[in-house]
């Protein structure tokens, strides 16, 4: 098994997970939990109110790119929503629950090696669903942890739903030692399509740098962020990440095999917040590591093949309510 994504996961998932305790408003990666603000931001704060809402469309296109050692080449794009509720319970306590959504439109060009027999185009339209409700509890003014689910279907059109699920769970303990800076760490474990579960730590930082600098994780990505203006902010992002889904039963060399895209884009963005419910954000970079591993229905593998460097641009609008 490659060890440097499950690495990756582990340094990066903590911290947003812990975030969902005790953060200010605003929601940047709703899956997992929404991301604090800095300071001077005009937001409301999520602890005065009895619940909170954010929702919104995404999109990202990455650029054509060739495959290693291996006739072909491919572009991706991505379209999805992402949604996330809170509820406060009282007593320290918050119930949250993630929703995204999301269809990859994968155009290949001669990908013939991929999957042997199943010509240039080695698989179809892939849709995704993910469900993320969590639970956190505030103890004091330092500790706080939170305990979170993971429910996931992913594969083709045509693959088969009850074997395309996948899920796991978190905690994640995370101490305040002052207003600019928090440590949080844990553990997860999450099954997979093929093989058995994979258990991983879970390691962060929150780090308010200087009054209009931060440094933080949002869900698989960690950001450097620098505050222009209540209106604007540019961000430094890298992020993990992974997509693994079900195949049908159309290609006799991978019927019902699983297929892994995993990418690691390095990049900048900039957010404009026209009002303070509301942020606009587009972003663009490269996508410094990318990798298809394909396996059969029995997690024998069938092919692992990486990509050459490719740029990509996407952006995302957030609505809170």
């Amino acid at each position: 098994m490659n060890t440097y994504p499950l690495l990756v996961a582990s340094l990066l998932v903590a911290p947003s997970l812990a975030v969902a305790q005790t953060s200010s408003a605003g929601s940047t990666e709703p899956v997992i939990a929404p991301a604090a603000t800095t300071p001077g931001d005009a937001r409301p704060s999520v602890a005065d109110k009895s619940w909170s809402l954010s929702i919104g469309p995404t999109a990202r296109h990455y650029f054509s790119t060739d495959l290693r050692d291996t006739p072909g080449s491919f572009s991706l794009s991505r379209f999805g929503a992402e949604a996330d509720f809170g509820l406060n319970l009282g007593e320290g306590w918050r119930l949250g629950v993630g929703l995204e959504g999301d269809v990859s439109i994968y155009d290949f060009d001669g990908a013939t090696a991929l999957i042997p027999g199943a010509g240039g185009e080695p698989f179809d339209d892939v849709y995704t669903f993910r469900a993320v409700p969590r639970l956190s509890h505030r103890l004091d003014d330092k500790w706080s942890y939170t305990i979170g689910g993971i429910l996931e279907m992913s594969g083709e059109s045509g693959a088969d739903v009850g074997e395309s699920i996948s899920g796991g769970g978190l905690f994640s303990v995370r101490y305040r030692f002052n207003e600019n800076f928090s440590l949080s760490g844990g553990i997860g474990a999450k099954s997979s399509l093929s093989d058995s579960a994979f258990v991983f730590p879970l390691l962060g930082v929150e780090w308010q740098i200087t009054e209009k600098l931060r440094f933080e994780t949002r869900g698989l990505g960690a950001a450097l962020t620098l505050t222009l203006s209540e209106q604007w902010s540019v961000a430094l992002e890298a992020e993990y990440d992974r997509h693994e889904f079900r195949l049908d039963d159309s290609r006799a060399a991978a019927r019902e095999g699983v297929v892994r895209d995993s990418r690691l884009p390095i990049g900048l963005s900039a957010t404009y917040s026209p009002t303070p419910t509301i942020d606009l954000t587009v972003r663009g970079g490269v996508v410094a590591w990318q990798q298809f591993r394909i396996e059969n229905r029995d997690g024998v593998e069938i092919s692992e093949r990486r990509s050459d460097p490719a740029g990509f641009v996407g952006g995302n609008v957030t609505f809170r309510f």
